[in-house]
């Protein structure tokens, strides 16, 4: 997961603009977590995925490009906040 949310840090950097696609495929991949039980079937995984561009956005912004971190501790922090492995 950190590999996906530094690609994108990365590419927001650049001036992609893949905030949507990125949220399809982070939907996607919570669908399908949600469906082998990894989640409870009652959250709408579409607002997980939003609010975690969203977050990506952000830390992007305020850490990244201030220059305070790097794109892969960003990435990892992420991880970190909504991982308990």
């Amino acid at each position: 997961m950190a590999a996906i949310f530094t690609y994108w840090i990365l590419d927001y950097v650049r001036g992609g603009g893949t905030e949507k696609q990125l949220a399809t495929q982070i939907t996607n991949n919570l669908v399908s977590e949600q469906q082998n039980k990894y989640f409870r079937s009652n959250i709408d995984m579409s607002i997980v995925a939003e609010s975690l561009v969203g977050i990506i956005e952000r830390l992007t912004v305020t850490q990244l490009l201030q220059g305070k971190k790097q794109r892969e501790e960003i990435a990892n922090e992420i991880v970190h906040l909504f991982c308990t492995v």
